[in-house]
């Protein structure tokens, strides 16, 4: 996480974004370019890495704050799938804020997307937008399922809270934004679909932004992952090798072998480390009753 995010990185957001609540709520012209100010603010802008891009969507954010007159809004993703050691895909990681302090920030772990009973919608890519319970509104029964999945997350935060909107892409690729105040009863139940959908809509075009980052760094990164994955295939052929030796020695030697029962046993145990689906421990121990009076390494390299 990063403290600084909330924080203007000079990105330069259409003006249709510009509209306050008055006009979202008794224009529709100005609802439709609002929802398309969000795509195009995606499609003008180029945040660089996730930092940049955390910060481009704190401040997209922070305009449907004062528009939507939130208190807050928090978004939570997937970690990123190929980036060091990520968290399993169900756990989501804080981040982007608007109206939330450094403390409460800081102080967040994860969105347990399981233990908040989220639906993963049939379809990859499905648009429809599942929502927690059976609806985005968060009442008092999706606050105790909030509760269990929102690590980290003050009572205060919480107890504010209005809006749950989780969004899919794939396994790998998922987000919830939670906007928190004002009073519910200040919203029609349109206001409430249009936040629905532009959460949404900030949703997908972040995972997808995302997503094509790990793309740029899967091609950029293949050649090194191909050498390092050669690398140890040939490290486990070599060390493969070496234990079949040990035990074939010791097979067709006996007591005149190099190699003791102890190093042929080492060996069937490194054998078996490596996933050697065969027990030459039987091989061996028979071999020394006088039961393998020959050898067949058929079984033992399966």
């Amino acid at each position: 996480m990063t403290v600084g995010r909330g924080t203007s990185v000079g990105s330069s957001l259409p003006e249709a974004l510009l509209a306050d609540g008055d006009s979202l709520a008794s224009d529709p012209e100005a609802r439709e370019s609002f929802l398309q100010g969000l795509l195009d603010a995606f499609t003008q802008n180029n945040p660089v890495g996730d930092n940049g891009l955390g910060e481009f969507v704190s401040n997209l954010l922070t305009t449907i704050n004062k528009a939507g007159g939130f208190s807050y809004s928090l978004m939570y993703v997937s970690p990123r799938p190929f980036v060091g050691t990520a968290s399993p895909p169900h756990l989501l990681e804080p981040f982007a804020r608007a109206g939330i302090s450094d403390k409460d920030w800081l102080a967040l772990v994860h969105f347990n997307w399981r233990k908040t009973d989220i639906r993963d919608p049939d379809n990859w890519g499905d648009p429809r937008v599942d929502m927690i319970g059976a609806s985005a509104i968060i009442s008092a029964e999706s606050r105790k399922q909030l509760r269990r999945g929102t690590v980290g997350l003050s009572d205060q935060l919480l107890a504010l809270g209005l809006f749950a909107i989780p969004a899919y892409l794939s396994k790998l690729y998922r987000a919830v934004i939670l906007f928190g105040g004002p009073s519910q009863t200040e919203m029609t139940e349109r206001q409430r679909r249009f936040w629905v959908i532009a959460a949404h809509r900030i949703s997908v075009s972040t995972l997808a932004r995302r997503a094509g980052y790990d793309l740029t760094s899967l091609q950029t990164e293949w050649p090194r992952l191909v050498a390092l994955l050669t690398h140890e295939y040939r490290g486990t052929i070599a060390a493969l090798s070496d234990s079949v030796a040990i035990i074939a020695d010791h097979l067709r030697n006996g007591s005149r072998s190099v190699y003791d029962r102890q190093n042929a046993l080492e060996a069937a145990d490194h054998l078996q480390a490596l996933a050697v689906k065969v027990s030459i421990r039987t091989l061996i121990r028979g071999q020394s009753s006088g039961e393998a009076s020959r050898l067949d390494l058929g079984p033992v390299l399966g």
